[in-house]
């Protein structure tokens, strides 16, 4: 069935939405819509005018036009009566599908992954997210190329081409290999300037929390309500790209909090490959906060792929706590619970950035757990060592103090990184 839209605004590029249901059950239909429902937002995010969309029902993939023949002709002539001039579809294909689409239906065609690459390439701001998202996008060149240069030669500009242009997909392999080792030559000196960073982060006696969920899910909101800042948050598929720092004192802890990127399904792997100096972000993190938003109808489908991409990272088992975001608009959320097949630390709370409620509460979770990293100690400090117990006080946290004969008897937490203050009373 095809469905038609009316848009006001004139876009770039006026493009039709292709999806597949793959199966007939009730499951494999409700799958269907929500993969487009997202795939309508990833054109949005892009910037594209979507005139129409289509759900084709399929058993398996067709090897030479991925969709059925039949559907294709179908939307060619569409897109001619309507005026579109671009076929997205929501999947994988290769530069041999694509090519053979092409030619039937006289339409551009861009995939799933071109269209993600292409809004990251408008999102990134930063030497290093530039860097990732060109890798990204040609290692995907590279792998089309062996499909149809036809298909690249007649792709022209505009969507799924931004970043290194027309005169990259001009190039041939050998060009794109010596492009490709100097930028990831570029992103390992990056990645060792990280390393630097996080190294003084631990020295600094400073917790750091990986802010992580969904793309859209609320994440760089969050951050903004818990810290006062201004990080852009609007309601767009990866509004924010660049990994972003910002800082909170609470209860004696400074607590530095990393906006990352959004996770989403079926993330294209080679760009999952080329963001990992960011998702070292994750990986180095003393805790998680997941950001759920709650009231999305796919939301239990958005945390098992963000549960699977931690998984994934194998930084599921560090202690984390997952929000359910946006609690004014699904009040139920507070009653409901969700199963972590592969942690047994994540303690789960609803909130309201909007209204605040449940933040109070949020801010003392986060003491609470960043507490989880400092080692416990109960010590007699001899009398006049009161520059020491000073130094105790500032670096860590005193839970309790009784004066002895003998001394200061005092129990108290330290971070692993100054333990070199008490090395001598061991």
């Amino acid at each position: 069935m095809f469905h038609e839209f009316l848009l006001a605004e004139q876009a770039a590029e006026k493009v039709i939405l292709l999806s597949f249901q793959w199966g007939s059950d009730g499951v494999a239909a409700q799958v269907a819509e929500a993969s487009l429902a997202e795939l309508e937002r990833l054109a949005d995010s892009a910037g594209l005018e979507i005139l129409g969309t289509a759900i084709q029902r399929r058993e398996k993939i067709d090897p030479a036009y991925y969709g059925g023949k039949g559907k294709m002709q179908e939307l060619g002539e569409e897109a001619k009566r309507i005026g579109a001039d671009c076929l997205v579809i929501d999947g994988e294909l290769t530069g041999s599908q694509m090519s053979a689409i092409q030619k039937l239906t006289e339409l551009k065609v861009i995939d799933r992954s071109l269209l993600i690459l292409d809004i990251f390439a408008a999102r990134a701001k930063t030497k290093a997210g530039k860097i990732q998202v060109e890798i990204a996008q040609l290692e995907d060149l590279n792998a089309r190329l062996r499909g149809s240069v036809e298909w690249l030669s007649r792709l022209g500009g505009g969507i799924g081409t931004r970043g290194p242009g027309e005169t990259q997909l001009e190039t041939d392999r050998r060009h794109i290999q010596r492009r490709l080792s100097k930028l990831k030559r570029q992103l390992k000196q990056i990645s060792t300037q990280r390393d630097n960073l996080r190294r003084k982060r631990q020295q600094q006696d400073l917790v750091t929390v990986a802010v992580v969920g969904y793309t859209n899910a609320g994440k760089s909101s969050l951050i903004n309500a818990l810290c006062g800042s201004d990080l852009y948050a609007c309601d767009r598929l990866f509004a924010s790209l660049d990994p972003i720092v910002r800082r909170v004192d609470l209860s004696g802890h400074e607590i530095l909090l990393l906006d990352t990127v959004g996770f989403v399904r079926e993330l294209p792997p080679r760009l999952a490959e080329a963001f990992t100096a960011t998702l070292d972000e994750i990986k180095e993190a003393d805790l998680i906060l997941q950001v759920t938003d709650i009231s999305d109808p796919d939301r239990a489908a958005q945390i098992a792929v963000v549960e699977e991409q931690l998984l994934q990272l194998s930084v599921n088992l560090k202690p984390r706590i997952h929000v359910l975001n946006k609690l004014d608009l699904n009040p139920a959320a507070k009653s409901e619970r969700y199963f972590y097949r592969h942690s047994e630390k994540v303690k789960e709370m609803a909130v309201s950035v909007k209204s605040g409620e449940g933040m109070d509460q949020l801010l003392e979770t986060l003491v609470e757990m960043a507490d989880y990293n400092l080692l416990p100690f109960n010590l007699l400090l001899p009398y006049g060592r009161e520059k020491l117990l000073q130094s105790i006080r500032e670096h860590g946290r005193i839970e309790s103090l009784n004066y002895a004969e003998q001394g200061y008897e005092v129990r108290f937490k330290l971070p692993a990184a100054q333990l070199g203050l008490i090395e001598d009373l061991k």
